[in-house]
């Protein structure tokens, strides 16, 4: 009879370990994975700004960003008061690694400078761009979906001597309701801030040339 017991007992315990792992598997499979989005302008590449590079030297330190922008969430706001985050939509790394990988692509087609590069050789550079992103997020209004980006930036000499600072920012009509197209939007206005950004470089470069 002890053994019976025994028996029993041992098929109970194996019969809620099985319950138990039904139970994760069920819910493993009803959880929807998450869909990851990344920058990937529609548009081609812009052209270069100079025929001739300038003898500088840049490298672009890596931006950081304001909360709630410095995780891979994707933000939505509606309104000044109101924001939130979609639950499954998100971006394929930080929205401050994606807008510094892409300002470096754009920096290096530019023609602006002699090298350009990101996060290194910070002591042997002749000019250093540091920034942070400030808005990174999708905007819902009566008027319709935006994508909205705005950043603060830096341009200094290796001694410190800044050449040029300032806020930069555009938003972006979404051309339908949804996280596609607000992913779009935030995408296409990434690249018209970046545009706006070497414009105000090229400049300011420009006006301390001539002096």
């Amino acid at each position: 009879m002890l053994q019976s017991m025994h028996s029993s007992a041992a098929g109970a315990v194996r019969l809620a370990l099985m319950l138990a792992f039904c139970a994760v598997v069920a819910s493993c499979a009803s959880t929807p994975a998450p869909n990851y989005y990344t920058l990937e302008p529609s548009t081609d590449a812009e052209p270069a700004i100079r025929e001739t590079p300038l003898p500088y030297t840049l490298v672009i330190a890596r931006f950081g960003a304001e909360q709630p922008y410095d995780s891979r969430r994707i933000v939505w706001r509606a309104g000044s008061n109101r924001l939130g985050y979609y639950p499954r939509e998100k971006w394929a790394s930080l929205p401050e690694e994606m807008f510094s990988y892409r300002l470096h692509e754009r920096a290096y087609g530019s023609n602006m400078f002699r090298h350009v590069s990101l996060g290194v050789d910070a002591d042997n550079a002749d000019l250093i761009l540091r920034g942070r992103i400030t808005s990174f997020e999708e905007l819902d209004t009566h008027d319709g979906w935006f994508g909205k980006v705005e950043m603060w930036a830096e341009l200094a000499q290796k001694d410190g001597t800044v050449v040029w600072s300032g806020i930069v920012g555009h938003t972006e009509r979404a051309t339908e309701q949804n996280v596609d197209a607000s992913v779009r939007a935030i995408t296409e206005a990434c690249e018209v801030v970046i545009s706006s950004l070497l414009s105000h470089i090229d400049d300011s470069l420009r006006e301390s040339s001539s002096e």
